[in-house]
């Protein structure tokens, strides 16, 4: 009968630095995967927020200076 080799699996050669990440970020908790990797993500994520809203009320305030533009007088 046949030999066989017993299986290996990528996860058996991992890096423990990897190891440890993965095992970070799939654990079982509330945070949404965004904000697993600590308060430097929670810093980006807020800054990220930020800049959303501004970016949308630049966009709100061009749209209504384009819609309610001043006429000039002649």
């Amino acid at each position: 009968m046949g030999h066989h080799e017993p299986k290996v699996y990528i996860s058996d050669k991992l890096p423990d630095s990897l190891r440890k990440s993965m095992k970070l970020f799939q654990a079982k908790n509330e945070l949404p995967v965004f904000l697993k990797g600590g308060p430097a993500d929670k810093v980006l994520y807020l800054t990220t927020v930020a800049l959303c809203g501004v970016g949308i009320l630049g966009i709100v305030r061009v749209i209504y200076t384009m819609g309610f533009a001043k006429k000039k007088a002649d």
